[in-house]
């Protein structure tokens, strides 16, 4: 495929041939793997020299229990929370590239997500469609993925679960779950602020305060707030006002109670987030971002919106009895959420430079509530047996409003005021399941496990649409209203081995289910649905260590996968039959295969690095599909899977030194290097624009930390300035958004 250049404008860059992105890639490879091998060394010569530290304990929550990150028999990365808040980070994009098989990007919306987990991604914003990986906070369900990119506070790790989690974590954990969890309340009154200052006009305010425990030491409480404001870093070619800014708050109350064997936390948060201006670039103007030499200065003059709000309450309470540990577990939140740009990316009712003359503005609203129960019972009293199970139930209550604006004689402007309404969907889902898994220690070294969910899924639906605004002829509007329901059981099985006291070798099989569901697009009734559930089978085979006194961690997976009926997004005409609407199909079924490998190591007492690379092989072994609208299904197989790289990997390091005059005084030194292999972005198409090219970013920081808890960073982000594609879409014409270019910034923290 080729597009035209306007006029005056200077053609694309021409893209690197594949011969000359290997050599790139294998020397990368090399360094990292040759830094693995020398490290043992290194800390072997550390040790003669007196180091003595030690990796510390990290405590996951993968199988529904706190528990060392060394004994859990499947793939789970767990990310301290200052790696997501501080040194410029805000979300959980900012984790991208730093666990192998995984990528952590924003759509077009704003704050909507798209994750990417062993090769299987999801970009899909129709609140109608549940997403592929699924977002916990705290442990509770966020069923959209619109909304899961706010911006973070008082995080306290995140765990990254890798493969389907279907048994424990049950719906759209097909891909893998990723579980976000905040700060306990500490036991000491105090204020901590933090500012950060960078370029693009950033200012980053976050406070906490903590009473302490209050009430004989029985109940405390930490309220937190954030406040953000960025000016954007896409300029609109046509008037210079920034694109993307965004003015973004955040809240969170958190309360604990102790009393005798109840341990509860009541938690409020509030978040809020408007974005000004949309940046993406139309690829028809401007081919891959680069034709004028820019992928941050882009031709709409259109500047949109993307607005979100969301509220919630949740409540956790652990129950100490003889028999176990009872856990309920329950959540209430509602969103709101307003986007509206202009989708083909003319300004205002300037002839376009390629395609129809038609000029069309977009936009869609999402009013979203839902409420979530779990209920959970943990025997680990016996010598032999350990078992959780437990009782989820799940509502939701989902509208999209879709708005069109075509400009005179409809509407006196483009903007949204003057838009019409062309489509209303509304969903209601309820969920019910029963699950249960248990552990069985058969001899000192060797654990068997068992896990099974049973879960229904009832979805119903109803469509009003009437996509002709006035004065044209009007028609009765049509409503639609459909129910479906799917029953699914998933399940998991596997052992564990202790080699040592130190390696762990482990075998599972797990599978996990994504329901099927409607299309809250559509105009015709044959675009509606419902499409199928989508299911995946994942066999691993894992090792996990730690060597050299506790100074290495080591652990290290393969997989193997099979995903049938996989749903993406294809076009089909609406109802007009003057154009087209995005909705959501069973494409085929694809196999994915692969290799990770994440290590942690101290090598001194001030340095310490960890390392992670990630081998993935993705291919569709059945995709026929009509994907240009002829009639015909084709075989589509040649097709790369969307959001799949081949090679990932990371690598960070730490150096601190002590300062003498200061009172617990330290300067900390922090380099990260991450690398993404080249992969599609779109998934329908192979040529070049839909790639993001290799790219290899570095961070870097460097802080001066004294008392207790007060710290001066100076940070960097994207030090290399990659111009990486973040996001392909083909709406009208196809779209992407590109990566933030290098960011440099001041942080500095004080606590009293």
């Amino acid at each position: 495929m080729t597009y035209a250049v306007a006029a005056g404008e200077s053609a694309p860059e021409p893209e690197r041939t594949m011969s000359a992105r290997v050599p790139a890639l294998q020397l990368v490879a090399s360094a990292i793997w040759g830094l693995v091998w020398a490290m043992p060394a290194l800390a072997e010569a550390a040790a003669e020299g007196g180091g003595r530290a030690q990796l510390e304990e990290v405590l996951v929550t993968a199988q529904k229990v706190e528990e060392n990150i060394e004994d859990v028999p499947s793939s789970v990365s767990a990310i301290d929370g200052g790696e997501v808040e501080a040194r410029g980070a805000v979300d959980l994009t900012d984790l991208n590239g730093l666990v192998p098989n995984i990528i952590t990007q924003r759509v077009m919306v704003g704050n909507g997500g798209s994750f990417a987990i062993r090769g299987i991604g999801f970009y899909e914003t129709d609140p109608l469609s549940d997403s592929k990986t699924q977002v916990l906070l705290d442990g509770a369900p966020h069923a959209r993925n619109t909304g899961v990119l706010h911006d973070q506070i008082d995080v306290e790790r995140v765990e990254i679960l890798r493969g389907p989690q279907g048994p424990l974590f049950g719906r759209s954990s097909l891909a893998g779950t990723i579980n976000v969890i905040t700060k306990p309340v500490g036991d000491e009154a105090g204020i901590v602020g933090r500012l950060s200052l960078a370029e693009y006009g950033t200012r980053h305010l976050r406070l906490s305060a903590e009473t302490g425990g209050v009430m004989d030491n029985t109940m405390r409480a930490r309220l937190s707030v954030g406040l953000r404001k960025y000016d954007g870093h896409v300029e609109n070619a046509h008037d210079g006002h920034p694109l993307g800014g965004i003015d973004a708050s955040n809240l969170r109350l958190k309360v604990d109670h102790a009393l005798d064997n109840v341990y509860s936390t009541l938690t409020v948060y509030a978040l809020d987030e408007d974005i000004d201006g949309l940046p993406v670039t139309n690829f028809i103007q401007d081919p891959r971002g680069v034709a004028d030499g820019d992928v941050h200065l882009v031709r709409q003059d259109e500047r949109g919106l993307a607005d979100s709000a969301e509220k919630g309450v949740t409540f956790r309470s652990d129950i100490g009895t003889a028999a176990g540990t009872v856990t309920v577990l329950a959540n209430t939140q509602q969103a709101d959420f307003l986007s509206y740009f202009d989708l083909d990316g003319r300004a205002g009712t300037t002839p376009p430079v390629r395609g129809s003359g038609l000029i069309i503005n977009l936009g869609f609203g999402i009013e979203h509530e839902e409420d979530s129960l779990e209920i959970r019972f943990r025997d680990s009293h016996s010598q032999r047996w350990d078992y959780t199970a437990g009782l989820f139930l799940f509502g939701e209550k989902s509208t999209r409003t879709s708005y069109q604006n075509t400009g005179a004689p409809y509407s006196a402007t483009y903007g949204l005021e003057d838009a019409f309404v062309t489509v209303e969907a509304g969903q209601r889902t309820k969920t019910a399941a029963v699950f249960g898994q248990t552990d069985f220690h058969a001899t000192s070294a060797l654990s068997l496990l068992l896990g099974w969910r049973l879960t229904r899924d009832e979805k119903t639906v109803d469509i009003r649409h009437d996509p002709r605004p006035p004065p044209a002829e009007q028609t009765p509007p049509r409503t639609l209203d459909l129910t479906n329901a799917w029953n699914e059981t998933t399940w998991r099985v596997g052992g564990s081995y202790d080699l040592s006291e130190s390696a762990m070798v482990y075998l599972t099989s797990s599978t996990g289910f994504k329901p099927g569901g409607f299309n809250g697009r559509a105009t015709r009734v044959e675009n509606i649905g419902p499409y199928e559930a989508e299911y995946a089978t994942n066999h691993e085979l894992g090792l996990k260590t730690h060597a050299l006194g506790k100074r290495a961690r080591i652990s290290v997976a393969a997989f193997l996968t099979d995903y049938e009926k996989l749903v993406g997004l294809v076009r089909r005409p609406n109802f007009t039959g003057r154009g087209t609407e995005a909705i959501a199909i069973n494409l085929g079924d694809v196999g994915i295969h692969g290799l990770e490998l994440e290590s942690e190591w101290v090598l001194t007492e001030n340095l310490s690095a960890d390392i992670s690379l990630g081998y993935l092989e993705a291919s569709w072994d059945e995709f026929l599909v009509d994907l240009n609208n002829d009639g015909v299904a084709t075989d589509n197989s040649h097709l790369d899977v969307v959001l799949a790289p081949r090679w990932s990997a990371s690598a960070v390091v730490r150096y601190v030194r002590d300062v003498d005059r200061l009172t617990n005084g330290r300067v900390e030194y922090r380099l990260d290097a991450r690398h993404q292999g080249r992969y599609n972005a779109y998934g329908q198409s192979n040529d070049d624009i839909y790639y993001r090219l290799p790219a290899t970013k570095l961070n870097g920081s460097i802080s001066l930390l004294w008392g207790d808890g007060n710290s001066v960073t100076l940070f960097g982000r994207n030090l290399t300035d990659e111009d990486a594609l973040a996001f392909a879409y083909n709406a009208l014409v196809p779209w992407g958004s590109f990566d933030p270019p290098r960011i440099l910034g001041i942080e500095v923290q004080l606590s009293m």
